[in-house]
Order: C-alpha cells, then structure tokens, then sequence
C-alpha cells in the first residue's frame, strides 16, 4: 500500500481574524513575534548609534518584510517609483481582504494565495531545472535612450511618462538550452533577472503577453529553390513582422496608424455595446534588404476562391526619416497564391509608391496611397494561365505578363495553381532597385479580402417512383438534380454547389420462384441496385461513378 498525503489547499482562511494570523510572511511570525525571536538584535541597534527614526523602522519591522502597496497612503507625490516599489515585494500583510485593505476603491493586495517556497506550486522539491535562456542586451545611446536592436521593434514616446520600448523575444531563438530541455510543451514558469550593469536602472513593465500570429516568416530563400545556408551574406537581412493597431500606435512616427480610407472600426456587441474594437494591420520591418531580394510570410489556409471575382488589400510603405529616401517604384509587394509557394501558384505585383511626411503624418490619403491598393480580378489570373498552356511554356518556369487593367503591376503564374483549393497566401516585399543599394523601409499590409460574390442562384430537384408488381415483387426508380450555386438558406455563399449534379438510383426486388410450378416449391429472391452519379462544372463531365 501507498501512503496518501494530505490534500495541500494554497488558500487563506474564510475568517478575517485567522487571514491576519496566516498572512505573516515565509518566517511565519508577526512583528511582535519577530522582536520576542530577534530581541539580542534589537538590543544591539538600540545601543548604536543610529539615528532614532532609523531605530524605530527597525524596531515597527524586525525582519523587513511588512508588505506596503504603491498606491498606500503613506507615499506622497514627490517619493519616487523606486520608493514607491520598495516594499510591494514583501510577503507580510500582502493578501489583506477587500474588509481589511483600508478605506479605497480598490484592494491594496500583492496576491491573493498564501507565499510559499514552492514557486511553481507543485508540492514537490525540485533539486534540477531545466529550461532555456535569453540574453536581451542594453545599451544606452548618445541622448540617454536605449540602443535599438533585434529585440527591440517599436518605441512609443508617452508625453507622461517616457520613452516605452516593445520588446520582442522569438521562443525558438534561445542563447542556450540547460539541463536537457527539450520542448516548450511543459513550461512551469518564467524568471527574469538583471545583469552586468555598471549604473543603477529603473524597468517598468506595462505589459507581459505570450503572442502568436497567424502569418509566420518564410524562411526559405526567396531568391532561387533551396533553404538559406548559415553564412550566406543575407542572413545580415533585418526582418521583423509585427501588428501595429489604432489603439496602441496612433501616435507612432513617422507616421500614424489610421484606419484606411472608408473602413469603419466595429462595435463591439455585449455589456459595453458603445465600445468601438481595435483595428490592426500586419507590419514588415525591413532593413538592409539587398538589391533583387525578398522577404514574405505566409499564412496556411484551404479556401475556395472560384466564388470572387477579385481580390483587395490596402498597403502602406514608408521609410525612416534618418534614412536616405527611397524613390517611388524602387521597392514592390507582392501576393502569391496556389498549392506551395515554389512550384504552383499564381503572383501579383505591385511597385509600391512611399508615403511624404511633408504631405500629413495622419492624412489617411497619404498614409493610405490610393496607388498602392491592390485591386486584381481573379479571371486575368485564368487567362494567364491559359495563355502559358497554348504557348507552349514549361510549367516548371514563371510565365509572366502586365496586369492588362494596370500595366505597372506584373502577374506571374507558375507550375498548375487552382483557385478551386487555395492551400496557402503568401505576402512579400522585394527591393527592385535595380541599382545594387540596400533598403531600409516599413510596410502594413490591411483589410485583405475576396471582393465581387457570384450570385447566381441554383436549382434542384427530387423524384422517386414506387412500383408493387402483384406478388412477384416491387421496383424502385430515384433521382436528383441540382446546378451550381445551389445551397440551403442557413448556407454560407462559399459553401453553394459548384457542381451541376445528376443522380440515379435503381432498385429491384423481386421473387423469381414465382415463373416456376408452385408445387415446386422453388424460392428464388432476387435483389439488384444501379446507381449513376454525374457531376459537372460549366456544362463539362468531370467525374463518373458507377456503384
């Protein structure tokens, strides 16, 4: 037999007068207890000679671990973050009730769980730890701020209370791996400590979030087939993608985030329906990106495109204002489309014109340009391809042609992409500066959608036939018909037929004993079943099935 513990339940007692017996620190004694149990250490700071405040402090806490919350009374307006902070770490008296936190709005409380040793909270003592570490350098620069590096992807200057810097910290990219560790499938917790530092400094941690993103960089070379080996000089490339939203950046520089021109920011439908959501875009960060190069990300989806007929996205590109600027053209987007993004997909291309900061940092005309929307038909994608297959052209080569509605923008096709199953976007940014100079630049990309629905509506029909033949037996005969675009009323528009469908069905039971003497007394039944189904798409037989 195996002993059982006892259940551990890491909670304070209902009664306000036990609560303040338990909330008493990892030492478990209270102030009166801590100066019974340090009274030779009282004794000797009473004979020094250390100023009396100094004295009493000590004397009101022996073992200096009273918890006191920021916003206490006790603190004015000229004490400092710092100060401030001094105490909110300590484990005594931090987990007063809402009765017992004093007289304000709020509960002047640290936690609501007793302290305990065991970090984690898993009743165990762990002796080994294993886990990963990241290494984020500071820097100070000339002007007293931070040096900007890979971690550190947008600044947001608060007129209250400073330059905040967003850092970011990819999980795949740690300095090191400790003890083993293996995955990120069982993480426990996180710590955080300072090092190497030669002058005193002040964190202030507005926000700590665990971010994911449906679109994820491509991490194969752009340029050719293959994988970009360790070593390659464009690894120096400087590639970030981010969101930036009209909450959190529309103060940011050189430009403001606005919503593009004729979007409207949602309401939110609950409790508070008078409150508008957030609206967001997707950012590249770019920089020293080399002349006929290309970064993307891309997003994994299956969807069925033949309903649309075309497709839009509004695009916004600027560049650093240190930096030299970049003329109109010298930098494109572009979209790809298809089952992969190497051998089968459809592409288009569009050279980006860059937003003027002379011309208005919150003007959504300029930051919105009406020359960068994207606005292609799906058909001319069609027709591309069928153009390369009468030519002649190996589908192993990108075939590529003018936009006939905008002859600036490229469309590509390589290999047999179908809009029918759309396995994958991709979105990317190209230098094309045909002039060998690197660029630095920033470009959002918003409100990606599928325009222009095929309305058509559809038809079906049902039949079935029933025949009783005396006593020899009963045939059956069934059928459907329905076109494309058919679909029940609670059906979305993506999910209507787009096959016209005919089916079939014949079913015969019969007795056969019956054509022979009844004296006989043969019994013969006899089943057969036939069925025929035809589907369609624009008056051509695709598939066959007999069963």
């Amino acid at each position: 037999m195996i002993p059982r513990s006892a259940q551990i339940v890491p909670a304070f007692d209902i009664d306000e007068t036990n609560r303040i017996i338990q909330d008493v620190g990892l030492d478990g004694m209270n102030d009166a207890e801590e100066r019974d149990f340090l009274v030779d250490y009282l004794a000797n700071i009473n004979g020094s000679a250390m100023l009396p405040d100094a004295k009493n402090r000590i004397s009101d806490d022996p073992a200096n671990d009273n918890f006191v919350h920021f916003r206490d009374a006790a603190y004015t307006d000229q004490d400092g973050i710092i100060e401030k902070h001094r105490k909110f770490n300590n484990p005594q008296g931090n987990s007063p009730s809402s009765q017992t936190s004093g007289a304000t709005d709020f509960t002047l409380s640290y936690t609501n769980i007793p302290d305990s040793e065991d970090i984690n909270r898993d009743n165990t003592l762990n002796e080994t730890e294993a886990y990963y570490e990241y290494v984020i350098p500071f820097e100070r620069d000339v002007n007293g701020g931070v040096v900007i590096n890979e971690f550190i992807t947008d600044t947001v200057n608060a007129a209250n209370s400073g330059i905040w810097y967003r850092i970011k910290v990819p999980i795949s990219q740690f300095n090191r791996a400790v003890n083993g560790i293996q995955d990120f499938r069982s993480m426990r917790f996180i710590r955080m400590y300072l090092d190497g530092f030669d002058e005193t400094v002040t964190f202030r941690f507005a926000r700590f979030e665990l971010v994911r993103n449906q679109w994820r960089r491509y991490l194969r070379d752009l340029k050719e087939p293959g994988v970009v080996f360790p070593g390659d000089p464009d690894d120096d490339i400087h590639f970030d993608l981010a969101a930036v939203n009209f909450d959190e950046n529309s103060g940011k520089l050189p430009f403001n985030y606005v919503i593009p021109p004729g979007i409207n920011r949602e309401r939110s439908i609950g409790a508070f329906p008078d409150i508008f959501q957030n609206e967001q875009s997707l950012a590249y960060n770019v920089c020293d990106l080399p002349d006929g190069r290309a970064v993307a990300a891309y997003r994994i989806l299956n969807y069925d495109m033949r309903l649309f007929d075309r497709i839009k996205m509004f695009i916004h590109a600027s560049y650093a204002d240190s930096l030299p600027p970049i003329e109109d053209g010298k930098v494109s987007l572009f979209m790809r489309l298809g089952s992969d993004f190497t051998s089968n997909y459809y592409e288009y291309e569009i050279p980006l014109s860059m937003s003027d900061p002379m011309l208005g940092l919150r003007d959504p005309a300029n930051i919105w340009k009406e020359a960068n929307n994207m606005d292609f038909s799906l058909e001319i994608m069609k027709q591309l391809k069928l153009e390369r297959n009468n030519t002649g052209f190996a589908l192993t080569q990108v075939y590529e042609s003018q936009d006939p509605e905008n002859a600036n923008n490229r469309i590509k096709v390589i290999g047999n992409p179908n809009f029918g199953l759309v396995k994958g976007i991709m979105i990317g940014v190209k230098n094309i500066g045909d002039d060998g100079q690197a660029r630095c630049f920033e470009v959002w990309v918003n409100e990606l959608r599928v325009n222009g629905f095929d309305e058509r509506g559809g038809l079906a029909a049902l039949a079935r036939l029933n025949m009783q033949l005396a006593d020899l037996g009963n045939i059956g005969v069934a059928g459907n018909y329905s076109t494309i675009g058919w679909g029940a009323l609670d059906q979305r528009l993506a999910q209507r037929s787009r096959e016209d469908v005919i089916q079939y069905d014949l079913t015969a039971n019969l007795e056969l004993g019956k054509f022979f003497n009844e004296k006989t007394g043969i019994r013969i039944p006899f089943f057969a079943q036939f069925s025929n189904t035809y589907r369609l798409h624009n008056s051509t037989l695709m598939i066959w099935i007999l069963s």
